[in-house]
């Protein structure tokens, strides 16, 4: 199930990518065109992922200077108990500066989808970039 859908999207890129091969006459035109529309279509998830990451920075500027005081003043239990109850007070988890990686998860697909496509096309095997 997992795999056609993939080799779906696959094919599907593929047949974009000579599509517009054959539209130009190149494969390296169409490389460079196939890549401003990735990119095209990735600026309002990542601006999204700005958006985050900014807040995501705010908000550990704002708790740095209390959590660096937390851990000079207190150690052991107290010290987690104070450190969660700042988290707390902020509506944050640690586990929340997963969100600075969702750039990463959104751009590494596209670029791992592009590069198994060019590796299957086996209309590309001698051929130069652009003429």
């Amino acid at each position: 199930m997992l795999t056609s859908a993939i080799d779906l999207i696959l094919n599907s890129y593929a047949s974009l990518y000579l599509s517009i091969a054959s539209f130009i006459g190149s494969y390296g035109g169409a490389a460079i065109i196939l890549a401003i529309t990735v990119s095209v279509i990735m600026i309002y998830p990542l601006r999204w992922v700005h958006k985050v990451s900014a807040k995501e920075q705010s908000i550990m500027a704002a708790l740095l200077p209390n959590l660096q005081r937390i851990k000079q003043e207190s150690s052991g239990a107290e010290q987690h108990r104070r450190i969660s109850s700042l988290y707390n007070s902020y509506g944050y988890h640690p586990i929340y500066a997963v969100r600075t990686l969702a750039g990463l998860l959104i751009q590494v697909p596209a670029l791992i989808l592009t590069y198994f496509m060019l590796d299957s096309l086996s209309d590309l095997s001698g051929v130069s970039f652009f003429w």
